[in-house]
């Protein structure tokens, strides 16, 4: 009788995390600020590091906590680079209106006649205003607020979600049937929308500060003729490597070597990476730098298209950063323009719409979203709303409506 083989596989999965990588990561997100608490924190318990700060840093350090900007100071440092010009003291006055949450505490009415305003210009104003990070202040009304939001983001289910903005009761109560017959959407496109509804800041304006404390720069920017210089402020941090021998050292002091080196490669890294993003930008905005014209089109891609970095680390590495530029501070964030001047013009962007809207799929017509991705592989780098304005410009329907012409 032959013996019986079996085979009893013993399978396991295993997980490991990357502790260096993960806190490379938090280094690269850190703000000048951040940073030196980080590095305050880390250099109280790791013994091969020293760290030395000025008094002015010392004293912050001993008596902030992290940086958090006021709202005043967020939306003073956007109005430079808005679609319009704004008068400091209209916008004061219209701040000043403001509750807690974000919203105006008098109707539109009131404050046209308070401010003195055309009907029409404010209107325009408190539109432009409301597309200001973060968005959805300046709002009347929590549906105001939402669709706001829902007009800023690049998700084909906002444009559902902000059909439904006009229906929060019935969506607070469920109705999903009366909203059906009201809107003319679907079953499935309703509770889409309501998903979507529901990742929406309602308060974007209560995680914000009331006052605002300091905040360092990165780099400063200086222009000299038709050359900008760019320099890191504060590159070393006064931060030092104090090594041993490692023969010497227990298994406690190895990783605590090891996590220093650790730490002093991640400051080398993000410093490069701060100095490649800004090149980069500088690149893009020359004529905003040196000639004070309008900031051109530029999104993440764009910078990563010149630097090879990922516009994830892009992201990243922005977050809260600011730059020293004519003796004033400036976030990363708003050389980032996805309404500036375009190199590709309308008619271009026009005809690539149409060629894909005439190539697609009849019986399940594409979103914009959808439309976005596909100019992306184009090198066409606009927004969602960007093709939403062409299409109602053109006469063309969106999506659900063009499968329902397609249906009759």
């Amino acid at each position: 009788m032959k013996p019986k083989i079996t085979i009893k596989p013993d399978l396991k999965q295993l997980s490991y995390y990357n502790q260096k990588y993960d806190q490379a990561l938090k280094i690269l997100s850190l703000n000048n600020i951040d940073l030196r608490n980080f590095l305050a924190d880390k250099i109280s318990k790791n013994v091969f590091l020293s760290y030395q700060v000025d008094q002015q840093t010392y004293e912050y350090l001993a008596n902030t906590q992290q940086y958090k900007p006021s709202l005043y100071q967020n939306f003073i440092s956007q109005l430079p680079y808005i679609d319009i010009k704004l008068d400091y003291n209209l916008f004061n006055f219209l701040f000043s209106n403001l509750d807690s949450n974000g919203y105006f505490k008098n109707t539109f009415d009131e404050l046209c006649k308070l401010s003195k305003q055309s009907s029409a210009k404010l209107k325009k104003i408190i539109s432009v205003l409301q597309e200001m990070d973060p968005i959805g202040c300046f709002s009347f009304s929590l549906s105001d607020c939402l669709k706001a939001q829902c007009k800023a983001s690049p998700m084909a289910c906002s444009e559902t979600a902000e059909i439904l903005c006009d229906h929060l009761n019935m969506v607070a109560e469920g109705n999903i049937k009366a909203i059906a017959e009201l809107s003319g959407l679907s079953f499935d496109e309703i509770i889409e929308g309501i998903k979507f509804i529901k990742t929406l800041n309602p308060k974007p304006a209560i995680n914000f500060a009331e006052d605002a404390n300091i905040i360092l720069p990165e780099v400063k920017i200086t222009r000299s003729d038709d050359k900008l210089d760019i320099s890191l402020i504060n590159d070393d941090l006064n931060i030092q490597f104090n090594d041993m021998d490692a023969s010497q050292l227990n298994n406690a002091l190895k990783a605590q070597r090891y996590e220093a080196l650790a730490i002093m490669n991640s400051i080398k890294k993000r410093n490069l990476t701060i100095m490649q993003i800004t090149n980069a930008l500088c690149t893009i905005q020359q004529a905003f730098f040196l000639y004070d014209e309008p900031l051109s089109y530029c999104t993440l891609q764009d910078v990563s298209n010149i630097t090879g970095l990922h516009p994830s680390t892009i992201s990243r590495a922005i977050q809260n950063k600011a730059f020293e530029y004519k003796n004033k501070y400036y976030l990363y964030k708003m050389l980032f323009n996805a309404k500036g001047n375009k190199k590709i013009s309308g008619n271009t962007i026009l005809h690539a719409i149409n060629t894909i809207i005439e190539n697609e799929d009849k019986a399940h017509p594409l979103s914009d979203e959808k439309i976005k991705n596909i100019l992306e592989k184009q090198n066409i780098y606009i927004s969602r709303r960007t093709i939403n304005k062409y299409r109602d410009e053109n006469n063309i329907p969106h999506a659900s409506a063009r499968k329902r012409l397609k249906n009759r």
